[in-house]
């Protein structure tokens, strides 16, 4: 566990970034821990430009939970690389667009889904986009 008993980033910590409801164990392990902790980065940028908090309702899924929770055979959160999130005092819509507008900008991460639920907003990354943005961020020690 690189990050387990750090905060991933100044907003985002580890325990949020794998909270389950489940009952089921959620650890992320390697590239998925790796990618998860570049993920909160990509999430600490957003909300550094929304000035607003960020809920996650889910980030890292284990291969279980994301199965008990009917997610996706192959879903960016098993590897670590997606976020379903939502902000107070914003529709899904708005911050659907504001993810766009957002992840339009030069230097910013091309996102490989952007889904908007009722309630919340689904983002996942190509694993590489993320390291390729945010690797200097962290400390790999291989």
């Amino acid at each position: 566990m690189l990050c387990q008993v750090l905060e991933f980033s100044e907003h985002f910590s580890y325990k949020e970034m794998t909270v389950t409801r489940t009952g089921l164990k959620n650890v992320p392990t390697g590239k998925s821990e790796i990618n998860l902790c570049l993920l909160s980065h990509f999430l600490e940028s957003f909300r550094s430009y929304l000035k607003r908090p960020i809920v996650v309702n889910s980030a890292f899924r284990s291969k279980a939970v994301n199965k008990k929770v009917h997610g996706a055979a192959f879903s960016w959160h098993c590897v670590g690389s997606a976020a379903d999130i939502r902000v107070h005092g914003m529709s899904p819509s708005e911050l659907r667009h504001a993810l766009q507008t957002f992840c339009e900008g030069d230097g910013k991460p091309k996102y490989r889904e952007l889904l908007q639920y009722g309630t919340f907003v689904h983002i996942a990354f190509h694993p590489d986009q993320l390291y390729q943005h945010y690797k200097t961020h962290i400390y790999l020690p291989y």
